[in-house]
């Protein structure tokens, strides 16, 4: 078994509570953002579950290259996801031609937004960022991604993280067009740092719903 695979088994362990993706949204994604050097100690259960993903992401690019999505992967193995209910991942290779399809081999120098209504676990934003690297040498886009899903919302900001991409990762529903909460990511250098965000400020930057014709009942 490789190592990556090892290190996500033993954190998904049904002896551990809560499950991974809310540890890694309590501990990491919430109480990180406040985090510093002075208050270090109280942080430990995040800078913990941390330093395990980092090594897991580590071997996992070795193994697999950069940009893999090393989360939807190990949900695949896991067999946590639900296709009976409409819950898949597209396929790498495939995310991979459609993202060189549609960005095409002349990258525009103005920074792109580019979003992904039902981003899983962010194949399309991994496979995005790899077409950029290989083509111009940086990440000149921003992606949003969207997913109704919160396991799969929480893997796709942690893909962001652990592979330095700017993105704006939402929980909600694209299609109605609400939004619960969203988490933003921004690379500086080799650091990574990202900022939660509150309803208010998902509301400005997401698409909104269009104004209700008015009805009869209006007008009685």
């Amino acid at each position: 078994m490789e190592k990556w695979l090892r290190i996500l088994n033993e954190l998904t362990s049904p002896r551990i509570t809560p499950r991974l993706e809310h540890r890694i949204h309590q501990e990491i994604l919430v109480k990180g953002e406040e985090y510093t050097h002075e208050k270090a100690d109280a942080y430990s259960t995040g800078i913990e579950l941390m330093g395990k993903l980092i090594m897991a992401h580590h071997n996992y690019t070795e193994k697999h290259g950069a940009f893999g999505d090393m989360f939807g992967d190990y949900l695949a193995l896991d067999g946590s996801l639900n296709p009976r209910c409409g819950q898949f991942l597209t396929p790498i290779h495939i995310a991979e031609f459609i993202a060189k399809m549609t960005l095409g081999d002349k990258l525009p120098d103005k920074t792109q937004r580019i979003l992904d209504p039902v981003s899983g676990t962010g194949r399309f934003m991994l496979m995005t960022a790899k077409h950029y690297a290989s083509t111009t040498g940086k990440l000149n886009f921003i992606f949003f991604n969207i997913d109704i899903g919160f396991s799969v919302y929480v893997y796709c900001t942690m893909n962001a993280i652990l592979n330095g991409i700017p993105s704006v990762n939402v929980w909600g529903d694209s299609l109605k067009m609400e939004y619960t909460e969203a988490v933003a990511t921004i690379p500086i250098g080799k650091v990574v740092m990202w900022k939660m965000l509150n309803k208010e400020g998902i509301n400005s930057i997401m698409p909104q719903p269009p104004p209700k014709a008015p009805t009869l009942r209006d007008f009685t």
